[in-house]
């Protein structure tokens, strides 16, 4: 029981680390969305610009599926794969812009599992507020993972017939499971996760 017990602990600290590894290249990559804007609106050929450097973090790092930013109003900017103005798309109902625009500070947030509303696909967002010069609200910098992702790089661990791994968010909403069930439900999460 303890050889057993002692492979799962090392199984769950492995993914555990994994996971962190992806959330925290995730960030760098959101912090560096915050370095390239400026206080002024983003002219056609910076947007390009700008997407075309998204496209390119996107594409070095398999955990990403999206960078977006988003502007004080709510409106989308420009993402690594579009440049061009999205009237369709508005954010003001995502709990990460409301956030942001209430509260001052550059930390990052991870949200979700939420279904984007540009690929309908789920995702694990994590988002840092835009100030302008003056320490007003710019808008939101957004880095989305695909809960794929996670599908893909926990693929190969053998849990058995009757395992599963399962990502809880903080809140105890399920971030991922496979086999796949409740993604986006909150649940009673075990005594393991109370604070102490």
């Amino acid at each position: 029981v303890a050889v057993a017990r002692r492979g799962v602990e090392n199984l769950a600290q492995s993914l555990a680390m994994q996971t962190g590894d992806t959330l925290e290249a995730a960030d760098g990559a959101v912090v560096a969305l915050n370095e390239h804007v400026n206080d002024d609106a983003l002219s056609s050929a910076q947007r390009d610009v700008l997407r075309d450097s998204m496209a390119a973090v996107v594409t070095a790092m398999p955990a990403l599926h999206a960078l977006l930013l988003i502007d004080a109003h709510g409106r989308f900017v420009v993402s690594n794969t579009s440049a061009a103005p999205r009237p369709d798309l508005l954010y003001t109902d995502r709990a990460y812009f409301r956030y942001h625009r209430a509260h001052a500070g550059l930390s990052t947030r991870v949200s979700g599992p939420l279904l984007s509303k540009s690929t309908n696909r789920w995702v694990l967002t994590l988002t840092r507020r835009l100030d302008h010069e003056d320490g007003s609200f710019a808008g939101v910098a957004v880095a989305d993972i695909a809960l794929d992702y996670f599908g893909q790089s926990f693929a190969g661990v053998d849990v058995g017939r009757f395992g599963a791994i399962s990502l809880f968010g903080d809140d105890g909403s399920l971030v991922f499971r496979r086999p796949k069930a409740y993604i986006g439900r909150r649940l009673p999460l075990p005594r393991a996760f109370d604070d102490p």
